[in-house]
C-alpha cells in the first residue's frame, strides 16, 4: 500500500509545474502560497513580479507593432497568457 501511495504521489509531481522559489531557489509547486522549505509568501506576487507585461509595453520594449508581438503569440514565438481579459508576454531579459 505504501509502494501505491509513493507512486501515485510522484505521478503528481511529475504532472505538476514546478517554480523556483525567489528567496531560498528551492524548485516547488507553482500554485504554491508559501514555500515549503524557506516560508517565503507568494500572495504579493503579481504577473508584473513574475515577469509578464502587458503586449503594449512589451511592443515598446522590443520595437515591435502589437499586431506582430501578438502574431509571434500565435505562432507560438513567445510566451503569451490571457489574464483577467489583457493579454500579457512574458520577458525574455
Amino acid at each position: 500500500m505504501a509502494k501505491q501511495r509513493t507512486q501515485a504521489m510522484t505521478d503528481v509531481k511529475s504532472n505538476t509545474e514546478t517554480m523556483q522559489c525567489p528567496s531560498c531557489s528551492e524548485t516547488i509547486i507553482a500554485e504554491a502560497k508559501e514555500c515549503q522549505f524557506c516560508g517565503h509568501d507568494f500572495a504579493f506576487l503579481t504577473p508584473s513580479v513574475l515577469g509578464w507585461v502587458p503586449v503594449a509595453e512589451y511592443a515598446a520594449a522590443t520595437s515591435k507593432s502589437e499586431e506582430e508581438v501578438m502574431s509571434a503569440i500565435c505562432d507560438g514565438h513567445i510566451d503569451g497568457e490571457l489574464v483577467c481579459g489583457e493579454w500579457l508576454v512574458l520577458r525574455d531579459d
